[in-house]
């Protein structure tokens, strides 16, 4: 799971110069495939004071609100 978050957290420190504030926030859903397995995942972005901040929910391991 270590991985997974490593990943997902660098696919978004990525994008945070590319978006502005009103395109990126919301909650985005989506799967991706480990080893197989369809892992579904839901992040939440939202802005404040030109802050970016993210929580990622991984339902199928009982994650929520990982920031």
């Amino acid at each position: 799971m270590k991985s997974i978050i490593i990943v997902l957290s660098a696919l978004l420190l990525g994008t945070i110069g590319t978006f502005s504030q009103t395109e990126i926030d919301g909650k985005w859903e989506g799967a991706i495939d480990i080893m197989g397995t369809e892992l579904f995942i839901v992040v939440k972005f939202t802005s404040d004071n030109e802050k970016l901040r993210a929580t990622i929910d991984i339902p199928q391991q009982g994650a929520t609100n990982l920031p």
